[in-house]
């Protein structure tokens, strides 16, 4: 397979990055800085990436973290994914009542807190940044079966939490 040029890599890429960053970071003007300058460092050592999704992705979430760490704070739990997103996810996934619907969103939040840092870049790079399956797996370096066990996991805890909230 022949690997793509940097400015496939970049075009098909970038909204993607932004979207990731910006969902997170609530200054537009600091996630184009961010997002700006992680594909130009990408862009000066391309050829010796080996993995530029995975590698795109690391670097975001460190930028990310930096920024944060910078301002010294945390990435608050319930600025990661706006409501009606999570809505949309967890009623197509989990097809919800609509009295069920505000507990979901909270339930959502209590269970990505108690998640591991993988768990919550996937869910946020599904829900927020729409990246395909395929897209996520590659950007985090792992399987198949890995991938499906974490989401699965989830929304299993989504489920389980909800039914005992009822």
């Amino acid at each position: 397979m022949m690997r793509q040029n940097f400015n496939d890599f970049y075009n098909e890429n970038y909204k993607i990055a932004y979207n990731r960053v910006r969902n997170k970071i609530k200054n537009s003007e600091d996630a184009k800085d961010i997002t700006a300058d992680v594909f130009f460092h990408i862009c000066q050592h391309y050829d010796h990436i080996q993995n530029p999704i995975h590698y795109l992705n690391s670097a975001l979430s460190n930028q990310i973290k930096q920024y944060f760490h910078k301002k010294n704070r945390k990435i608050p739990l319930d600025e990661l994914i706006d409501n009606d997103t999570v809505v949309q996810y967890l009623d197509s996934n989990l097809s919800l009542s609509d009295e069920l619907i505000q507990k979901a969103i909270k339930v959502f939040n209590e269970v990505m807190a108690e998640s591991n840092e993988l768990t919550r870049e996937i869910f946020s790079l599904m829900i927020i940044g729409d990246a395909s399956h395929d897209y996520i797996q590659l950007s985090f370096g792992i399987n198949k079966n890995k991938y499906n066990k974490i989401i699965q996991t989830t929304l299993n805890k989504i489920k389980e939490k909800l039914q005992t909230n009822e």
